[in-house]
């Protein structure tokens, strides 16, 4: 991770933003992948580099692809071990894993709403 940082912002010094702007990793854990202990404590280092908060989200498991939810109590943890190293992180409550929500079904569900301006519903075709 720590390479692919230093290709996004180069190699000077921490992202420069003014401080009234909120900057935020999108952290997706996996269980297995990167929710482990040492992985809290890199990302802990990262985002203390560049002046961030942390948003961690819980994945929503898609069948066919090989990866699983990390635990609830284990996205307490992450979460916890980031704030012991004075990293703001919050839990992104997921809003379900219905397939109609998900991007990568998004062109296969052929009668799903989408809101409008004004609060009303449309169904598209």
């Amino acid at each position: 991770m720590e390479a692919l940082l230093r290709e996004l912002f180069g190699p000077a010094s921490p992202l420069e933003h003014r401080r009234r702007d909120a900057v935020f990793f999108e952290y997706v854990l996996l269980a297995g992948v990167n929710d482990a202990d040492d992985d809290a404590e890199r990302l802990a280092d990262i985002a203390h580099s560049l002046a961030c908060e942390v948003n961690l989200i819980g994945y929503n498991a898609v069948p066919g692809i090989p990866f699983q939810p990390a635990p609830r109590s284990r996205l307490l943890h992450f979460r916890d071990a980031l704030a012991r190293r004075g990293v703001t992180a919050t839990i992104r409550e997921s809003q379900g894993d219905d397939k109609s929500e998900c991007s990568l079904h998004a062109g296969s569900w052929p009668r799903r709403t989408r809101r409008r301006t004004g609060g009303r519903r449309r169904r598209l075709a």
